[in-house]
């Protein structure tokens, strides 16, 4: 391999092979003057500088070099400047420079951006930490008004998760929501439109948001401590009884827009009022995306020093305040065949005030009445679902029949049991297969009643 000290003589000789090879002027250098321009133009080179910056550094000591030569020739400066080739190789500097200077300042701008980026982060991290804290310590002293209670589904269901439904015939979920017993089993009732939204409640000094609290955040299995609240805004003498929190850096942005147009009123507000609404968006539910810049809050509950008020109180203080209603009609009398009926006409229509779907219905008992029901649109079965499983009802309630035979046709069928019960027997699976019930596995299954608790044993079937 070749030494190092060869290497850069080669480099040398190659550089001043070059520079005494470009212009007649140039040729007619002194030697030492051209090995100079060449070891410079290679030391160039050497100390690694871009391709750009080589040439114009060589460009400009040629230039120097010329001038020299020129002067000492007898040609006075403003000639020397005027000479043809001193104007060309000047040119070409003045074009090298430009770009690069370009280059320089391009890459100067990208790093001031990047400065002053990280320089805001820096600002926003700090602001949104200053933020947090008056948040909390708000929070902290803020009274907690009563939470949106838990509400039931009206009617019975079955399923969990995706195959959750209500079971046809249309049947009063009792046990949870408690219509269907008690003194007025079927009360006049009203029967609200459910609103897709984010459920939020306000007083006059303070507006929260409804958390959902979900596994480990619960802390028990009671229905009224599923949910909790945060505060988002809040106003004070402190704050010049203006709303504080709206504009935080973590503020949402789009509940901010829908509440806009009704933080006035809501400063209205008595001060022993909570009022309840889901706040709706175009870029916060699905269910509006189709309907450009909506923005804004339907009221569906008030209550009064911790209790709620009559539905129909509630919709004189939406009228008072100017505050918008979610849709509602007056019943006599709670029919849960009629509900069911509306629920059906419901997957084809829409909100009254807005063009949506219609995600379904909340029944709540007229007058001084307190229970609450929900039924959606979602959790009906579809025709043939339905007809599927009026057929299994069918077979069920023949089977049931069926307890009438003879003895020994009853234990041929694989029937268990005293004859004397009226009411419940346990029915073997060929007994099942016989009378053409679909069935799986070989466990024994229970009969029961449609008015009947279903049996959570083993093989049980909902009555």
């Amino acid at each position: 391999s070749m030494h190092p000290r060869q290497r850069l003589q080669r480099q040398l000789q190659s550089t001043l092979h070059l520079a005494c090879n470009r212009t007649p002027i140039e040729t007619s250098l002194p030697v030492p003057l051209r090995a100079a321009i060449g070891m410079a133009s290679a030391a160039v080179a050497l100390a690694g500088k871009s391709a750009k910056e080589d040439a114009a550094e060589v460009l400009a000591i040629q230039i120097r070099s010329l001038k020299a030569e020129l002067r000492k020739a007898g040609l006075s400066s403003d000639k020397v400047n005027l000479h043809p080739e001193i104007a060309k190789k000047v040119k070409a500097l003045q074009e090298l420079r430009g770009e690069e200077l370009l280059l320089r300042t391009q890459a100067e701008m990208k790093e001031a951006k990047r400065l002053e980026r990280l320089l805001a982060e820096r600002q926003r991290s700090e602001m949104q930490e200053r933020q947090r804290s008056e948040m909390h310590e708000a929070e902290i002293h803020a009274p907690k008004p009563l939470v949106q209670r838990k509400i039931f589904h009206l009617f019975r269901h079955a399923g969990n998760g995706p195959s959750f439904h209500y079971e046809p015939p249309p049947r009063l979920n009792t046990e949870q929501c408690g219509f269907g017993s008690g003194n007025v089993s079927q009360p006049a009732v009203y029967v609200t439109e459910k609103w897709d939204g984010t459920t939020m409640q306000a007083t006059s000094n303070h507006i929260f948001k409804r958390l959902d609290l979900r596994g480990s955040k619960r802390k028990s299995s009671d229905p009224s401590g599923r949910y909790d609240l945060q505060l988002i805004a809040w106003r004070s003498k402190d704050t010049s009884n203006d709303w504080r929190g709206l504009d935080f850096v973590e503020a949402d942005q789009r509940v901010a827009n829908a509440l806009s147009q009704y933080l006035e009123t809501i400063k209205q507000l008595d001060t022993d009022l909570c009022v309840y609404f889901e706040v709706v968006h175009t870029k916060i539910n699905a269910t509006y995306r189709h309907l450009p810049n909506f923005a804004d809050m339907r009221v569906f509950d008030f209550s009064r020093l911790g209790q709620f008020l009559p539905f129909e109180e509630t919709i004189t203080l939406a009228g008072k305040f100017g505050l918008p209603l979610v849709g509602w009609r007056h019943h006599a009398c709670l029919d849960a065949a009629d509900i069911w009926s509306q629920l059906r006409a419901a997957r084809h229509q829409h909100y009254e005030t807005a063009a949506a779907p219609l995600e379904g219905f909340v029944v709540r008992e007229a007058g001084a009445g307190t229970r609450i029901a929900k039924a959606r649109v979602e959790h009906l079965l579809l025709e043939k679902e339905a007809a599927i499983a009026k057929t299994t009802r069918r077979s069920i309630e023949t089977a049931a029949s069926t307890l009438v035979c003879a003895k020994d046709e009853e234990n041929s069928l694989g029937f268990n049991g005293d004859e004397g019960c009226e009411e419940t027997h346990a029915i073997r699976v060929g007994c099942l297969a016989k009378l053409g019930v679909p069935v799986i596995g070989s466990a024994t299954f229970v009969l029961s009643h449609p008015w009947e608790a279903p049996s959570n044993g083993p093989g049980g079937l909902m009555g």
